[in-house]
């Protein structure tokens, strides 16, 4: 777990009990990683989107880049949700 982290997060099967924090860095840091062979492809490709829209939408530098990228994820995660 690198440094920057400010705790371990717990199991995901403990997602209920969790702090905002470890939400967090669970959509922006590790759920990519941890879920990508764990969920078939039709529920990761929209976790994928939903990850990297909020990604950008935490960086104005990101967010000002690509924001019609953003725009289109979020419609297509809420479309396939």
């Amino acid at each position: 777990m690198p440094h920057e982290f400010q705790r371990r997060s717990r199991a995901l099967q403990e997602c209920d009990s969790w702090k905002a924090i470890e939400a967090r860095q669970f959509l922006l840091y590790l759920g990519l990683e941890i879920l990508k062979d764990v969920l078939d492809v039709k529920m990761y490709k929209p976790f994928k989107q939903l990850s990297t829209a909020i990604r950008c939408l935490c960086s104005e530098e990101l967010l000002g880049i690509y924001i019609d990228h953003v725009n289109s994820f979020l419609k297509q995660f809420v479309t396939s949700m």
